[in-house]
Order: structure tokens, then sequence, then C-alpha cells
């Protein structure tokens, strides 16, 4: 049987740590790479793993492949601390490598926003790579979106990480106002120039493509505020590099 290793990379994650670590106990090898918590996360990685290692923040992609290079084992499940693996994943993976003859598998994330899980808005199945052959394979891409890159067969599981996604709307506005400003910023490193009609339309078409193209109507109010909240996500992001490009234009 193949051996699997899960890596978790964490900073000031002490709230929802401990049911990631839980979720992967099954594993054969847990390592944890935190980037320097000042609460309780340390403390809690303790319980589960002997395998901590401390790496001051560099970037979601260094981050991990450090977390990479930590493991023992061939084989990685890659875990955010917001999620959890199902009981139905840890037998499907099981029953996977056993059969062999891929080098990756996709998984789908169901997201669970604000109590309950949500199955459309363009949120799920959001199928991850997500379990590798290390030897194949290192994350690539651009902050902060990284993906993984791999030379290989790869095939799509059935059995659902689970992501604690937003446990608040106060958790979802802080997590907009910080992406949004890391998005505008690559706008402009990219030089697309951004147009008063994109502040208004390009919320608009997001709101309209997540609830009504994506079924986001069938999620209830919940569906309502992931689709309203993607609009204004657009929205903050667009009209943040439209402001800095003015300030750029007029030398400030």
């Amino acid at each position: 049987m193949e051996k699997i290793t899960v890596t978790i990379i964490c900073t000031n994650e002490e709230k929802k740590i401990q049911g990631a670590l839980e979720s992967a106990e099954w594993a054969d090898e847990i390592i944890v790479v935190d980037g320097g918590s000042t609460d309780k996360t340390l403390e809690i990685c303790r319980k589960y793993t002997g395998k901590i290692f401390s790496n001051p923040w560099p970037g979601w992609i260094e981050q991990k492949n450090f977390a990479i290079s930590k493991s023992k084992n061939k084989w990685i499940l890659s875990l955010d601390s917001d999620e959890r693996v199902s009981k139905e994943l840890k037998e499907e993976i099981n029953n996977e490598l056993d059969t062999g003859g891929y080098d990756g598998y996709y998984i789908p994330i169901k997201p669970v926003y604000l109590g309950k899980p949500v199955t459309r808005c363009g949120w799920y199945p959001g199928y991850k790579l997500r379990l590798f052959n290390k030897e194949k394979s290192r994350w690539g891409g651009t902050e902060p979106h990284e993906s993984l890159i791999i030379s290989g067969k790869t095939k799509k599981l059935k059995a659902d990480i689970i992501h604690d996604a937003y446990d608040s709307i106060e958790e979802h506005l802080i997590k907009i106002n910080y992406y949004s400003k890391i998005g505008a910023e690559l706008l402009i490193k990219k030089g697309e120039q951004v147009v008063l009609t994109d502040l208004f339309f390009r919320p608009l078409f997001t709101f309209f493509k997540q609830y009504i193209l994506k079924l986001g109507f069938l999620d209830g109010w919940r569906g309502f505020l992931i689709c309203a909240f993607s609009g204004y996500a657009n929205l903050a992001k667009y009209s943040r590099a439209w402001e800095r490009q003015k300030s750029m234009a007029h030398g400030k």
C-alpha cells in the first residue's frame, strides 16, 4: 500500500486548523509548515504531529514547495488549514492508490458558507489538483493563485474535500478586501487599462453569471450573498486599479 503525507501550511489558524488535522490523522505522515503564528496554532498542531517546520512566509507557492521538500513519502495530499478530508475521500484515495496508473488526482472542493454546504454559484465542484506524486510535481502559477504543475496522467475523484470557507459575513468581507488589493496590483503589473465602464459592467456580469447562469439562486439567501459579494469583489479590485492608474498618470 502506498504511504501518504498530508501537508498543511498555516499562519495564525487556531480557529480552523484542528478540523484539518483531525481529518488527516489516517495519513502516514502530517507535515505542518508555519509562517510565523502568534496565536495557539502551533500548540494545536503539536497534538497531531511532531513534524512542524517554521518558515517565514515567502508566499503561497514557495511555502507549498517547502512543505513538499519535507515529506518522506512519494504521495502527497495538500490540504489548506480550513479544509477537511471527508471519510468518503479517504476511502477513495486508498482504493485509487492501490490500483495505480495515475500521477495526480483532481478533487472536488465543497465549500461550507455560513454553516451550510454550497453546491452552485460556480463554487462547486471547483476541482483542484491536490493529491499527487511529488516526483512529478511542483507548485507554480502566480501569487496568490498557486497551481500544481504536474508531468503525468491525472484523474478526477468523486469524493470531496470540505472547505470551511466563511463562518461570518465579516470574515468574507475581510478576505475580499485582502484579495482585491492583490488583484488590483496584478492588473497594474499586467498593464491592463481599467476604464470606468469596467467598474459598472464587470460586477454586474459577475453577479449575473454566478446567480443566473451558475444557478446560484438555488442556494437560497446564501447563494445571493455569495454572488453579490463576488460582484462587489470585482468592483473593489477594478476600482482600486482605476484609482491607482489615475494617480500614476498624474505622477502621484
